[in-house]
């Protein structure tokens, strides 16, 4: 679904734009159903299988990453010509303590332009289970960081922004097969998921 002009001047203002219609109903289900048996059939190697590059072991992430609306909302702001170059899952457990501090994507590897990252909701995101924040206008430049440890992402360093503005964050809700998109160079992060379900 190509955006609108207003989607595309917040995008430009903000660094974001979110809850757009991508995915259907039967298209979530069978996403996740096929996810849930890939996890089951292989529980030692989804971790790491689902931590990088997914779009290059499994053909549905592939053709996930190829859905039509997906690519119309996408080529609204970057233009036709498109590289998909990652598809991760950032699955969260409910009551598990994984979270992502604030981070900027782009702030160790520089691109331009810059990148945008899609994210795709296979169940309801809340601000109960751990969703996406992002804050508005920080996606001009990298800013500040450090490189620190993060028990979600046990082995790697990480960059972390110093000092971000998080009175300023806005929660990303979506529901399942909403997306947002937001710029690799916006500062963003997530916190645990509290509720009592999966955050797909």
């Amino acid at each position: 679904m190509a955006l609108s002009e207003a989607q595309v001047d917040g995008f430009a203002r903000d660094g974001f734009v979110s809850g757009i219609p991508a995915l259907d109903a039967d298209e979530v289900r069978a996403f996740r159903a096929t996810t849930e048996a890939f996890e089951r059939a292989h529980p030692a190697e989804a971790p790491w299988a689902f931590d990088i590059k997914a779009n290059l072991l499994f053909d549905w992430v592939y053709a996930n990453g190829r859905h039509p609306r997906i690519l119309d909302a996408v080529e609204s702001l970057l233009g036709p010509d498109l590289l998909l170059t990652n598809s991760i899952f950032r699955i969260k457990e409910p009551g598990a303590s994984t979270n992502y501090g604030w981070h900027q994507d782009s702030a160790r590897i520089a691109v331009n332009p810059c990148p945008v990252i899609v994210y795709v909701a296979f169940s309801e995101a809340t601000p109960e289970n751990g969703c996406l924040k992002v804050i508005p206008g920080t996606h001009h430049a990298v800013v500040p960081f450090d490189l620190v440890s993060n028990p979600s992402q046990p082995n790697r360093r990480v960059a972390r922004v110093r000092d971000p503005a998080i009175e300023r964050a806005v929660d990303l809700t979506l529901a399942p097969g909403e997306i947002a998109i937001f710029s690799a160079n916006a500062v963003h992060g997530s916190p645990p998921n509290r509720g009592t379900a999966r955050r797909f």
